[in-house]
């Protein structure tokens, strides 16, 4: 693709269109939002302005933002932010772009704490930190501790919830799952690593290529990070609190029997739901008191 300057953004769009046309599924969407960041127009704009004509700089810094999404490179790392739950958070290389399927797990603890908010809130693998953002902008009352290995992620985890005005409010960890965290927590959440090694060339190439592996992989079967929390997580939640853990698609059912010999382990009992994405696929596992 080859833009002149003065090229129209309807022209430009199409020519965008047609380079990802043969790389992106949403080769149109992907066009437009990478117009709209080079540009700073919305998408009102656009179709009101159709007419409107890049500068030189505008026309060459598009065609490099759309060679990078052609090459498989997420538009959310190309752009360097992604909406999760209606907030806008920064992301990176060093972290997983949020998926809309993990906001199954803010709709099942939204349902579940609705008659008991939770006062503290911990956040395994916190990456981008959405999960734990999402969740204290329902509980406005909460406090969260985020936990993660890599110091990259953390960083741009601690700068979301500035930005999102949630800083005092939070406690970030650098170290792993298996580390234990001061105190008891009403509400744990996780979205570990669960893909299996061997699933690693079936893989897009923006998700194998550009995500962190080590967000990503876990082990032959996919469940040695849930092995771990099976055993860390009895210590870590309050008498009366719930987990929500994201699944991989089939891993509900193994899920919970670990969770379940975790917590017996340790002479607790636990009751197991789980909650279908929009793709039918069981993605949050929750654990409550059993009842």
């Amino acid at each position: 693709m080859a833009l002149a300057p003065g090229t129209t953004v309807a022209d430009a769009l199409k020519a965008g269109v047609v380079s990802l046309a043969g790389t992106s599924q949403t080769a149109r969407l992907d066009s437009r939002l990478l117009l709209q960041h080079v540009t700073g127009l919305s998408h009102a704009d656009l179709i009101g302005w159709p007419d409107h004509r890049l500068g030189a700089e505008e026309a060459a810094h598009y065609e490099s933002l759309v060679a990078r999404r052609a090459a498989g490179e997420p538009l959310a790392q190309i752009t360097g932010e992604k909406e999760f739950w209606g907030l806008s958070f920064q992301v990176s290389g060093d972290v997983l772009s949020p998926r809309p399927d993990s906001e199954t797990l803010i709709e099942l603890a939204r349902e579940l704490c609705l008659a008991r908010p939770p006062e503290t809130i911990l956040d395994l693998g916190t990456g981008s930190g959405c999960l734990l953002a999402a969740l204290l902008t329902e509980f406005p009352q909460a406090r969260g501790v985020a936990v993660d290995l890599s110091p990259a992620a953390l960083a741009i985890a601690s700068r979301n919830f500035e930005a999102l005005g949630l800083g005092e409010r939070v406690e970030v960890q650098e170290h792993d799952f298996a580390e234990p965290v001061s105190g008891k927590f009403d509400l744990i959440i996780s979205n570990p690593p669960y893909i299996p090694d061997g699933d690693r060339d079936s893989l897009s190439v923006e998700v194998k290529d550009y995500e962190p592996a080590m967000a990503l992989f876990a082990g032959e079967k996919g469940l040695d990070a849930y092995l771990i929390l099976s055993h860390m997580l009895p210590k870590q939640l309050a008498e009366n609190g719930i987990v929500i853990i994201e699944a991989g698609a089939g891993q509900a059912s193994d899920i919970e029997s670990l969770m379940k010999a975790g917590f017996a382990a340790q002479g607790r009992e636990i009751s197991v739901i789980t909650r279908n994405d929009l793709a039918g696929h069981a993605r949050a596992v929750a654990l409550l008191p059993a009842q």
